[in-house]
């Protein structure tokens, strides 16, 4: 009678076992599904990000400022297109993960990546935006501030440009 008692328990445990996993397939591949929808639109999101920057010609606004030149001796190119690309298709490949992962009941784990990433994540858009017009707008001033010096005849007209520039 033991026994019969143990087989039962294990036959009723492996019964438990394949409902709940018949149960959670549908459900993880509507996650797949719906991450690799997220994965696609993100792709392509962040192409036309990258070519909307290309065509505007940041990276041409930003080359005197000599951004290209400290970039380089990183090891780095300077593409604002491709950076800013980047970030969006992150950005809709996060927040895909977001509505995947809560189709899997995945409180925690969603909650972690709504408010710490999706709440940093357009934080830094929005910082390299303003890094990018700020630069453009101090190379603008510098311009202006040394050459209306040089008109003026001051001297150290360039120095004071560049302290219009770096102000900004």
């Amino acid at each position: 009678m033991l026994f019969t008692t143990w087989a039962d328990v294990l036959s009723a445990s492996f019964q438990n076992m394949f409902f709940g996993l018949a149960l959670f397939l549908p459900n993880l591949v509507v996650a797949v599904v719906i991450f690799i929808i997220g994965w696609l639109i993100g792709a392509g999101l962040g192409r036309v990000v990258a070519q909307i920057v290309d065509a505007l010609r940041v990276d041409q606004a930003l080359k005197p400022t000599g951004i290209e030149r400290v970039l380089s001796r990183a090891g780095f190119q300077l593409s604002t297109g491709r950076f800013l690309g980047f970030l969006v298709k992150w950005l809709f490949i996060i927040v895909f993960l977001v509505a995947a992962l809560d189709v899997l009941r995945l409180t925690t784990v969603n909650l972690f990546i709504s408010d710490v990433v999706l709440g940093y994540l357009p934080q830094v858009i929005v910082a390299v935006l303003i890094l990018l017009v700020g630069t453009v707008l101090g190379e603008a001033a510098e311009r202006v501030v040394s050459g209306s010096a040089r008109a003026a005849d001051v001297r150290n007209a360039g120095f004071i440009g560049k302290v219009a520039r770096y102000a900004i």
